[in-house]
């Protein structure tokens, strides 16, 4: 059977991937592979040269003496696009843009003075009410200083002048014509007491002839500027005809480009969102092809099922009328889809959920329907106690319902503040953030303050891997545990925060192949360590220092001798295939049976039950413990439990108990045996040779990778071990001698 590339994937599917990204991110997927630099490349070509036109907005130049700071602006016109001196690479190409009227300056530079400055900028702006005269909108492109020297002006009237950049990235550049004048000598100027310099004063008048920039600074902005849309729009959405409104908006408020101002904001952000009024949620304007009325009858769904609610029954409450037919009934659920996480940007970023969850009063506004928070909740509740009211048709797809349902559960969640710190984070962690440090950042305002004292000061300039770092060390002070390092597989080498230590929770992405919530919610029901806690003093000495090194006692356990196959499931797109993991566990059981580790003796079985390395196995497929479809622990494993595990491994059968506990619990993982016998799984990049460590406050064990120094080793991940997870390792011998004082990296 021939292997499929990506070499394979037809044009058409490739570019239909692409075009939706951003210019910065389809320049990052151009570092993919060939194929997708070609691709990427032709996208970013049609987009620069869609660029030169600019639609509805235009550019402004200002180009003043520093002194001149309320000059006005110039207004831009396209005069076409190109690459300069042959540079036929897409970063090589310029707008070139010119002046409905050549602005004029004079340039006076006195007796030994070498040069003059100019303050250039240059933005997209989009206009407003020409009565008016403002700027609905304005985006930065970029700016400098430039230094007009005397050499250069003199070459310059001669006709030899060149372009003068304003900064040293050459993005943008201004081609003047330039006017020898004559300079006289002021009335009454008194007689001159000194040589005369061989650097006389001069008087130039400059026109501007041109402007140059390049083309991808103008599409980054045009990009930024079209991300500003939404808040234009609600903007429009929101102002009332006959009263003012007081209205704080982040993305207007919060200078981005001024780390210092934008932490203080973001450390306020609590305060703001709690103690404002009203918080309005904009959602965004309702997407083609959908009408106002599809969108209305969507929302009539969730209004129905909140006056539902509200009522106790559905006897007396007013059906409504657009939905009577049950083909209309089923497109509007549908429909549905354009309002929740399936199809709605705002249920994926992360800072959206303090708007929900912090502010006393919440309207969510679509387009100009506009919904209340609390009907959201209604509706939710209903579905949640008493099921969808009977007044529904059968649909054959509730799924944007379903999904509905879930996330304002998930989100009411953070309102009630249900969940600790750590909960909350790793909860909120696969919602997204264009700065990666806002993961954390933006669920400030759901923890208690002081509980992530360092993290709170939300320093923006600070790179996202030590941020994460402290963050981690204070979330295992919080929890008095290391239940954070247990909360989810690595993130793979190329997704992973660029330097995040191994240990330290990445925030920045989400693993392919994730181990999800088992780890987490099972923490309590282990003591591979026997209750040694962890040092809190020492956990809050490292986040004080920044720590990239985790310093933490800890005990040897073995060595990992042999490793089965891995078993990858992407559950996002294929589910737990039973098939799939069920051959694994058959070559995980081979693997077992191959180890010279064991004696005879584990071969053997009494009568009606299994032999000694059978049921070993068992519990490790099962956890020792059976567990529900969130993962949490319900009861330990029995006798009859192990035969159910051993009967899936030979016949492929499987009761729910075991679907909930086996297939999610060896998914993504490695079984592995150590050179004494122990059987465990563990995570993905498990090798022989790695070493299998309890640590303090550890209630699972861990696989670190040995270094030369004894005493460094690299982390690579939280495993279940068989023998080791009730606190074995203390049960007899006093382990106090053995302990070590472990680096890791």
């Amino acid at each position: 059977m021939s292997c499929r590339t990506i070499d394979s994937l037809p044009n058409e599917i490739l570019d239909a991937l692409l075009a939706p990204l951003p210019a910065r991110t389809l320049a990052t997927a151009a570092l993919v592979s060939r194929r997708f630099h070609e691709a990427a490349s032709a996208c970013l070509r049609v987009r620069l040269l869609q660029t030169a036109a600019l639609g509805t907005r235009e550019l402004v130049l200002e180009c003043h003496a520093p002194s001149e700071r309320r000059a006005p602006s110039t207004s831009c016109r396209s005069s076409g696009m190109g690459p300069l001196v042959g540079d036929a690479r897409l970063g090589g190409w310029y707008s070139r843009f010119g002046f409905e009227e050549a602005p004029e300056r004079e340039v006076l530079l006195d007796e030994d003075e070498l040069f003059a400055q100019l303050c250039v900028g240059v933005s997209v702006v989009q206009r407003g009410p020409p009565a008016r005269g403002l700027f609905m909108s304005y985006t930065g492109v970029g700016d400098g200083v430039l230094r007009v020297w005397r050499t250069w002006l003199s070459d310059a009237a001669a006709g030899r002048g060149d372009v003068l950049w304003a900064d040293p990235w050459k993005s943008v550049g201004l081609r003047f014509a330039v006017e020898p004048m004559v300079l006289q000598e002021p009335v009454g100027a008194l007689p001159r007491r000194r040589p005369v310099s061989d650097e006389p004063a001069v008087k130039y008048r400059l026109r501007l002839e041109e402007l140059l920039v390049r083309t991808t600074q103008v599409l980054l902005a045009l990009d930024k500027a079209t991300a500003q849309d939404g808040a234009q729009t609600a903007l429009r959405k929101l102002r009332l005809p006959d009263l003012d409104r007081c209205l704080w908006i982040d993305q207007l408020c919060i200078d981005q480009h001024d780390p210092k101002e934008k932490a203080i904001q973001v450390r306020l952000m609590r305060t703001i969102y709690s103690k404002c009024t009203r918080c309005i949620v904009w959602l965004g304007e309702i997407p083609h092809p959908l009408s106002h009325e599809d969108a209305d009858a969507a929302i009539d769904i969730i209004r129905y099922m909140a006056a539902v609610y509200e009522a106790g029954t559905e006897e007396g409450v007013h059906y409504p009328p657009t939905l009577l037919a049950k083909p209309r009934f089923n497109e509007a659920v549908q429909f549905l889809r354009f309002f929740t996480r399936q199809d709605n940007a705002w249920w994926t970023r992360v800072w959206t959920l303090q708007e929900v969850a912090l502010p006393p009063s919440v309207d969510l506004l679509w387009g100009s329907i506009c919904v209340s928070w609390d009907v959201i909740l209604q509706a939710k509740d209903l579905a949640v106690t008493k099921g969808l009211p009977a007044a529904f048709p059968p649909v054959d797809d509730m799924l944007p319902l379903h999904y509905f349902v879930t996330n304002v559960a998930w989100v009411d969640g953070a309102r009630q503040r249900l969940d600790g710190p750590f909960d909350t984070v790793h909860k909120w962690r696969w919602r997204g953030a264009t700065d990666k440090r806002d993961k954390i950042y933006g669920l400030l305002g759901l923890i208690d303050p002081g509980i992530l004292p360092i993290t709170e000061a939300c320093d923006y300039e600070v790179p996202a891997s030590e941020v994460f770092a402290v963050a981690t060390l204070e979330l295992i002070v919080a929890e008095q545990s290391l239940r954070p390092m247990v909360a989810c597989s690595r993130v793979e080498a190329e997704n992973a925060t660029p330097d995040i230590p191994r240990w330290a929770l990445d925030l920045g992405n989400l693993p392919m192949y994730n181990t999800n919530w088992g780890p987490v919610h099972c923490f309590p029901v282990y003591n591979a360590c026997g209750g040694a806690k962890v040092s809190i003093d020492e956990m809050k000495s490292l986040a004080a220092r920044r720590s990239r090194i985790l310093e933490i006692g800890g005990w040897y356990v073995d060595t990992i001798d042999l490793v089965g196959d891995k078993i990858l499931i992407d559950e996002h797109k294929h589910g737990h295939e039973n098939p799939v993991i069920r051959e694994k566990v058959r070559q995980w059981k081979t693997v077992a049976e191959s180890s010279s580790a064991f004696q005879e003796s584990y071969f053997k079985a009494a009568e009606g039950k299994p032999s000694k390395l059978d049921e070993t196995f068992a519990r490790v497929l099962l956890g020792d413990w059976v567990r529900d479809h969130d993962q949490t622990a319900l009861r330990e494993a029995t006798l009859p439990d192990v035969e159910d595990a051993l009967r899936f491994c030979n016949t492929g059968e499987l009761s729910m108990d075991m679907r909930n506990t086996i297939l999610r619990l060896a998914a993504n993982q490695v079984f592995f045996v150590t050179m004494k016998g122990y059987m465990g799984m563990g995570p993905l990049d498990s090798q022989p040779g790695d070493e299998v460590w309890v640590l303090e406050g550890g209630n699972y064990p861990f696989i670190l990778k040995p270094k030369p120094e004894p005493t460094e080793k690299d982390f690579v991940g939280s495993g279940y071990v068989q023998g080791v997870m009730k606190g074995e390792l203390f049960a007899h011998d006093d382990q106090s001698e053995l302990k070590q004082r472990l680096c890791i990296y």
